[in-house]
């Protein structure tokens, strides 16, 4: 991806969220609901592709990995209708006719970059968060890990809208692309 195609990406995930899709509890619910279908469905390529690159054996993949990112989905569709609703606080007396709410937004599109180690939950579980809050997502996996890489961009990028959730691969270069950009809306 060059910087022209990236700008592009950038300003339809921008687009996108401007849109107020990503604000709907609904959406949030069924992308994080997908999300955890596909992890699921496709553990076993996950396993396959973490023994590849890092030699980690299946039950050590879902102890450190996977089973960390299902239990962070479930939590997050447990609690998302109480985290997406305005918290009443306290009012000063001083202002007795009005009513105080915390409202909680998304920053609009965030930034991702994980490292090798624990290519799946270091990339998965703040995707995870970012797409509870609302967000749009652009994330880059570790070069390192080159085969649970593809196999996150085919659960991905096959699967979500790119002006929602992508997921890229390369290197240094687009690292430097990517800390170049003004992240947030």
């Amino acid at each position: 991806m060059n910087e022209t195609e990236f700008k592009s990406l950038v300003a339809k995930q921008k687009e996108f969220f401007s849109s107020g899709i990503t604000l709907d509890y609904n959406f949030r619910l069924a992308t994080l609901k997908q999300l955890r279908k596909l992890i699921t469905n496709n553990e076993a390529s996950l396993f396959e592709a973490l023994n590849k690159d890092l030699g980690k054996p299946a039950f050590e993949s879902y102890a450190s990995e996977i089973g960390v990112i299902l239990q962070e989905i479930n939590i997050m569709i447990r609690n998302l209708r109480k985290w997406v609703r305005p918290k009443h606080v306290y009012t000063p007396l001083v202002h007795f006719i009005a009513r105080t709410n915390y409202v909680y937004t998304p920053y609009g599109v965030v930034l991702i970059i994980s490292p090798w180690n624990y290519p799946c939950q270091l990339l998965l579980n703040p995707l995870i968060g970012a797409v509870a809050a609302g967000n749009c997502v652009l994330a880059k996996p570790s070069q390192h890990a080159s085969h649970t890489t593809e196999v996150l961009i085919d659960l991905i990028n096959n699967n979500f809208k790119s002006e929602h959730l992508h997921i890229l691969r390369g290197g240094k270069e687009i690292n430097q692309i990517l800390l170049k950009e003004k992240w947030s809306n």
